[in-house]
């Protein structure tokens, strides 16, 4: 994990060779949250993946025991475009309790979108590798 953020005094143990402490906005190329869509864009089969919390877990995949609801091309092309996820993007809850569920997308769907509560974190791979950027979260 590199970056120009280096800080004397914030780091309290000893990092590996050619690491430094840096911020989230420095190896993610996109941070955002979800949105909350009107009732008339969920549908029952078909469609985008709309991830809630319960979909979540604490060991970083999404629990395949929740039901997942599916969300509109329309709306997600639209109104709820700003949350569009891909496989690969690190997910956390924002909103709990409990906080702390988190999940690394997989390639299950091309594209997902995700509630309120929920944030994404696009990691850029010359930065830092998503599943220690996942472990890190959790």
């Amino acid at each position: 994990m590199t970056s120009e953020l280096s800080q004397p005094g914030l780091i309290s143990g000893i990092l590996p060779k050619g690491w430094n402490v840096t911020t989230a906005n420095s190896v993610c190329s996109k941070i955002t949250k979800g949105t909350t869509p009107p009732k008339a864009a969920v549908v029952v089969s078909g469609g985008i993946p709309f991830l809630r919390v319960n979909n979540l877990t604490f060991e970083g995949r999404l629990n395949d025991d929740s039901e997942i609801v599916f969300i509109s091309e329309t709306s997600h092309r639209g109104f709820l475009a700003r949350s569009v996820a891909y496989p690969g993007d690190v997910v956390m809850n924002i909103v709990g309790p409990p906080l702390g569920k988190i999940a690394l997308l997989p390639d299950r769907f091309a594209e997902y979108n995700l509630n309120q509560a929920i944030v994404i974190y696009r990691t850029r791979s010359t930065e830092v590798d998503r599943r220690f950027f996942l472990a890190y979260l959790g």
